[in-house]
């Protein structure tokens, strides 16, 4: 069976969705919350837009087709 949660991936993420939303907050002068959720989604839309793409023919993990 596979683990639902890879604990140490969830951890990087986590730390460095951490730093990039607290930079970003101090910079932009937007609350850390409100930032630190819209670099998490945007963060996962970006990971899932290339998964996507990698599975594509001719992509990364399909480059035979």
């Amino acid at each position: 069976m596979a683990k639902l949660i890879h604990w140490p991936y969830l951890i990087v993420f986590l730390f460095v969705v951490t730093v990039v939303a607290y930079g970003a907050s101090a910079w932009f002068g937007v609350g850390f919350f409100v930032t630190f959720i819209v670099v998490a989604v945007i963060f996962l839309g970006l990971g899932l837009l290339a998964a996507h793409e990698d599975e594509q023919p001719g992509g990364f993990n399909n480059p035979k087709k």
